[in-house]
């Protein structure tokens, strides 16, 4: 049962960081390329700092 729970606990938690990179992506007013697994930002991309 703990094993069980454990493998689910790390499938939700490597989905969520593919989540999250997606809507900081959004947020900042870019769209997210799924065929490259990128942000496109776009012409904005001069004017936002690039935060890892």
């Amino acid at each position: 049962m703990k094993r069980l729970f454990l493998f689910v606990s790390i499938l939700f938690f490597l989905s969520g960081c593919e989540f999250f990179k997606i809507d900081k992506c959004l947020d900042s007013g870019g769209r997210w390329d799924y065929e490259n697994g990128v942000c496109d930002l776009g012409e904005q991309q001069k004017q936002l700092p690039v935060s890892k």
